[in-house]
């Protein structure tokens, strides 16, 4: 029997003990013993995620043996606890213990290792290069914060950078060494969070300043801020609506009918309270995705106008709108980039229209001042060599370089030059006659004749009849 017991108790026995109390539920629920078949099955599955949990919290550092009671009065009143609770806060064995017990004896490296700060050097090297050299301390930072935030010149004395570091416990936005899924899942153990609030507040760590640096970065945190307070007034009574409405259900005081209606009024109200806190994902673009009808993203996408700019750009050169400029320069990646443009200040909007409209005639002063000190082409320099593949192998062939139009010709000649916005040439181009676009035109097509009778007249013949073209010669 003791053999047995002892083989019971191992881990792997008591799995498998778990496993064989399962029962069968490839029964029929319409059964009695089918349904208690289900019952014993639902018991029997909240069973091991207690016991799984059990040994979770067994494997934590001193869980099994520290009530949660010590660790509050530890974080609170660390000058009413008795030797004898040191002692069992000692028992973790780790730096949380350590704090708790004796926060006075920490190292300078244990603290940090507590808070997630990174090395004193490295926090050091972090904090004077955020702040140019004016500061070198995590609590000269905080002073710093604290007295801005204090005056309501949080968001124009405390640059991004600082902001960063005090919102990353001092690591700087790519730092790697800074994980947050471990940094949540310590705080959330036993014991952890209350030596973690113990010594942030030992250091001068201050929660109003940690929020404040959150909200900069987090679009949701700050349309909260934001809210008038008629709008935080009402989503109040509306949870507060809710969960009576609630009370009333379990109550029986109302049917589910009743309830259902109610809550749906109350919920509907809510989201229409809280819709622009969370805009909606874009549609999945790969091919045969589903695209489900929605509402339309609050969010528009920048103007044409912003994106490729105000008016036309040489062929050689890429288009830069201001939008562009803007997400070249930010920070910002993926979908935050538009939100970003969508709420900059009108002035910096302007700023980056001015240097796109810049950036624009510049491309064309370059660009005709390299056609100015080009010398004259010959008609044959109009046309390029590209290789075809036929059934007789790679044959060589003539083509245009581009396709020269009446418009093009009118805008050309327009004394703004080819710089001139596109809107008003085409305003200029439409006010024209029909005779006179006519004339334009008639110029244009005089250029490709031109261009066609420079062509081998044997090779012109065969490169028209394939393209089923008669030929300008013809008309």
């Amino acid at each position: 029997m003791a053999d047995v017991s002892i083989a019971d108790s191992t881990p792997e026995s008591r799995r498998s003990r778990e496993e064989e109390e399962w029962p069968d539920i490839d029964v029929d629920s319409d059964t009695s013993e089918g349904a208690e078949a289900i019952r014993r099955a639902d018991a029997a599955f909240e069973a091991s995620i207690e016991r799984s949990l059990q040994r979770q919290r067994e494997q934590e550092p001193g869980s099994g043996s520290i009530p949660k009671e010590l660790y509050v009065k530890a974080r609170d009143h660390q000058d009413q606890l008795t030797q004898e609770e040191r002692q069992l806060l000692l028992t973790r064995g780790d730096v949380a213990g350590k704090a708790l017990a004796c926060p006075d004896s920490l190292t300078t490296d244990e603290i940090h290792d507590l808070l997630f700060w990174p090395p004193p050097d490295v926090l050091r090297a972090n904090v004077q290069q955020a702040t140019g050299g004016a500061l070198s301390t995590a609590g000269e930072l905080f002073a710093k914060a604290k007295h801005a935030l204090g005056r309501g010149q949080f968001d124009t004395e405390v640059n991004d950078e600082e902001c960063q570091l005090l919102e990353r416990a001092f690591h700087p936005k790519d730092d790697p060494t800074y994980l947050m899924g471990r940094m949540m899942g310590l705080l959330g153990s036993p014991g952890y969070g209350a030596a973690w609030t113990l010594m942030s507040n030992r250091v001068g760590m201050d929660g109003a300043v940690m929020q404040a640096a959150s909200t900069r970065f987090n679009p949701i945190l700050r349309a909260l801020r934001d809210e008038p307070p008629p709008v935080r007034q009402q989503k109040a009574e509306l949870m507060h609506s809710m969960e009576s409405n609630r009370q009333q259900f379990l109550s029986g005081n109302v049917t589910e009918e009743e309830f259902l209606t109610r809550d749906r009024e109350l919920t509907g109200s809510f989201r229409s309270l809280t819709a622009h806190l969370y805009p909606p994902a874009p549609p999945p673009r790969w091919p045969g995705a589903v695209q489900w009808p929605g509402p339309p993203r609050p969010i528009p996408r920048p103007s044409s106008d912003d994106e490729f700019g105000y008016g036309p750009w040489p062929k050689t050169f890429d288009r830069r709108g201001a939008f562009t400029i803007f997400r070249d320069e930010t920070d910002l990646r993926g979908l935050d980039v538009q939100p970003g443009w969508h709420f900059l200040p009108e002035e910096q909007k302007k700023s980056y229209r001015v240097r796109a409209e810049a950036s624009r005639r510049a491309a064309w002063a370059e660009f005709e001042s390299t056609l100015a000190n080009t010398p004259p082409s010959t008609r044959m320099e109009n046309y390029l060599w590209f290789g075809t593949l036929t059934k007789k192998g790679i044959e060589r062939r003539l083509t245009l370089k581009e396709i020269i139009t009446g418009f093009e010709m009118f805008r050309d000649e327009q004394p703004e030059g080819t710089g001139l916005a596109y809107q008003e040439v085409v305003a200029r181009w439409e006010a024209l006659t029909k005779k006179q676009r006519e004339a334009y035109d008639e110029r244009a097509w005089a250029i490709h004749r031109e261009a066609y009778a420079a062509l081998p007249p044997d090779y012109l013949k065969t490169l028209c009849r394939e393209r089923g073209d008669p030929g300008p010669w013809e008309s």
